[in-house]
C-alpha cells in the first residue's frame, strides 16, 4: 500500500495518495515512508505545523533519511523559524546543504562545504553531486 501511495503521489494524485498513506499509518503509525509522503501531502496544501510533525516523527525513526531533513526544513521555513532551519542545515549533506547556506547569506561557509566536497579538486565536480 506504501508503494501504491508513492505511485499515486508521483501522479499527483494526492488525495488517493494521502489514503493509502492514512491505511499503511493505521496498521503501523512507524512506517517511515508513509509518515513522508503524508507529509510531503500536508506541505504540498499548505498544513505546515502538521507536514512538521509527520517529518519529526520519521526523523525520529530514521534520522539519516534527508528527504524527511529537507522537508522540516520547508516546514520551518514557511512557518518563519529561520533560526532553526540555521540549527539543523549540518545535519544536511551535498548540494541541499549548499544552496542552504546561500540562501542564509552563508557565503564562507558553502565556499567550504563546495572545497570539501570537491577534495580540494577542482575537477572533481562529480563530487557535489
Amino acid at each position: 500500500m506504501t508503494n501504491k501511495g508513492i505511485c499515486l503521489l508521483e501522479q499527483n494524485q494526492l488525495n488517493e495518495a494521502e489514503k493509502c498513506f492514512d491505511t499503511v499509518l493505521q496498521k503501523n503509525k512507524n512506517n517511515v515512508e508513509a509518515l513522508e509522503g503524508k507529509a510531503f501531502i500536508l506541505l504540498e496544501q499548505k498544513y505546515n505545523e502538521e507536514a512538521l510533525n509527520l517529518y519529526e516523527e520519521a526523523i525520529k525513526l530514521n534520522p539519516s533519511n534527508e528527504n524527511n531533513l529537507l522537508g522540516k526544513v520547508k516546514c520551518l521555513e514557511n512557518i518563519g523559524k529561520t533560526e532553526e532551519v540555521l540549527n539543523i542545515i549540518n545535519e544536511i549533506k551535498g548540494i541541499d546543504k549548499i544552496k542552504l547556506l546561500i540562501k542564509y547569506d552563508k557565503i564562507e561557509e558553502a565556499e567550504k562545504e563546495i572545497n570539501d566536497l570537491l577534495g580540494k579538486n577542482e575537477n572533481n565536480i562529480n563530487a557535489i553531486f
